[in-house]
């Protein structure tokens, strides 16, 4: 299947998800500072977002409660790839991690991303 035929979104929907979920992770570093876009200035607050960290907080805080320690995570549905990068990163009991994602562009944008560390570019 071609990467602009997927039957999901197309690259600038792709990219337009990236952005949406890592675009505020990214730029974690630099919090103080502002994106220069052809609109002008837009400051680091209005590209953050904290739902994917506060959303496996609040799984974290339920499993400890519970003292459950995952060994394996299901995700269907991944698109980029986001709440699965914390979950990675927030559960060392983690061995197994399996991943259904229909999308054959966000599946291929999965894989550079989260498995292959690649650089990915847009329109």
């Amino acid at each position: 299947m071609s990467r602009t035929k997927d039957f999901y979104t197309n690259e600038h929907g792709l990219a337009a998800y990236f952005e949406s979920s890592w675009l505020g992770h990214l730029l974690k570093a630099n919090k103080n500072s502002t994106l220069q876009s052809l609109s002008g200035e837009i400051p680091y607050g209005y590209v953050n977002c904290s739902f994917y960290e506060r959303l496996i907080q609040l799984v974290s805080s339920n499993m400890n409660s519970l003292e459950l320690r995952p060994k394996s995570l299901l995700d269907i549905g991944p698109a980029p790839g986001r709440n699965c990068y914390e979950a990675i990163n927030s559960f060392n009991s983690l061995r197994k991690v399996t991943v259904v994602e229909p999308s054959d562009i966000f599946l291929s944008n999965f894989r550079k991303i989260i498995l292959n560390g690649g650089i990915l570019s847009f329109p």
